[in-house]
């Protein structure tokens, strides 16, 4: 029984989480990280959203460190919506967009395309983290 119970609580926060989402975007969601070769890892994801690449940028660089708040565009200062789509309804909601955009950061900040696992591994941790702004 102790051994289930950390289970069950990963379970249920999973899926609560999922709830969160419209099912247009739990789809979206899950054809990419079911491409995947191997199940995506939760601090691989982190990881991808907060090292820094080429230019010293990062995703947290224009997403802030928190993708449930708004940031900030690094060069033209323009705002960008939360990128969490628990927090915004609009994201993840349009596959041509994802894949534009996930080209678009990953050549900006890594300057090469992720792939599959990386972008498995990001939207994991995405979906799976609890928002920073929602701690005490």
């Amino acid at each position: 029984m102790a051994r289930a119970l950390p289970s069950l609580l990963v379970t249920l926060l999973i899926t609560s989480n999922a709830l969160a989402m419209s099912p247009q975007q739990r789809t979206i969601i899950d054809q990419i990280i079911g491409s995947a070769p191997t199940k995506p890892s939760f601090p691989a994801g982190e990881s991808i959203y907060r090292t820094k690449g080429k230019a010293g940028l990062s995703c947290e660089s224009c997403h802030s460190p928190d993708p449930g708040q708004n940031g900030e565009h690094q060069s033209t200062k323009r705002l960008i919506k939360p990128l969490d789509p628990k927090t915004n309804a609009a994201r993840f909601t349009d596959a041509e967009k994802v894949a534009k955009w996930f080209r678009r950061n990953c050549n900006d900040v890594f300057g090469r395309p992720c792939d599959p696992q990386e972008k498995a591994n990001f939207l994991a941790w995405l979906t799976q983290r609890e928002s920073i702004s929602a701690k005490p």
